[in-house]
């Protein structure tokens, strides 16, 4: 009866896919690892509050940090295999918010500024600042995306509510400049 019930577990355990699990993250006092992918659990005041492993590996990881001692203001990381140019991915990122608008996603979306930032002396970001009336909350998203290593793009979007010293900031870019130099991708 035991045997009947260890081979009824392992195959139960096959079918449901757990005998072919991705890697769990793994968790230190200053970074979490993903598969080959190493970031660090605190950038400036934002802390990481969560992650995503996608099981289709060409949408990556995410990250999730949370500054807490801001209301309903996140950072949010992607790192996934660069597949386009870098400019052809950032028209995209931004008709891809214009269709979640036509779509009622949004209130109301409204870009307010698009630039180049350098990350570090050889490497620009794209960045775009909307101002967006979600369906219950207005605030301010600013978009970074770059080229992190040749074959993966790094986007950052940082959300926070419309306050209007966000715009006299420097937009997040000292976090994601942190955050930028601290990732590392391979084993």
């Amino acid at each position: 009866m035991k045997n009947i019930a260890l081979v009824l577990t392992i195959t139960l355990l096959m079918i449901t896919g757990c005998a072919n699990k991705q890697a769990k993250p793994v968790l230190t006092k200053t970074a979490i690892k993903i598969e080959n992918i190493k970031a660090p659990r605190k950038i400036g005041s934002y802390e990481l509050e969560g992650q995503k492993d996608y099981s289709d590996k060409k949408l990556g990881i995410g990250l999730r940090y949370i500054d807490k001692s801001k209301y309903k203001a996140y950072l949010d990381a992607f790192i996934y295999p660069k597949d386009e140019p870098l400019e052809k991915h950032y028209e995209l990122f931004k008709n891809a918010l214009n269709y979640m608008e036509k779509k009622g996603k949004f209130k109301s979306l409204k870009l307010l500024r698009e630039d180049e930032v350098m990350l570090d002396s050889q490497t620009k970001a794209k960045r775009a600042l909307y101002e967006i009336y979600g369906p219950t909350v207005p605030y301010y998203s600013v978009a970074y995306l770059a080229d992190i290593d040749g074959k993966h793009f790094l986007k950052v979007r940082i959300s926070n509510p419309l306050v209007s010293s966000y715009l006299s900031s420097d937009l997040g870019l000292a976090a994601v400049k942190e955050l930028y130099k601290s990732i590392t991708i391979g084993n």
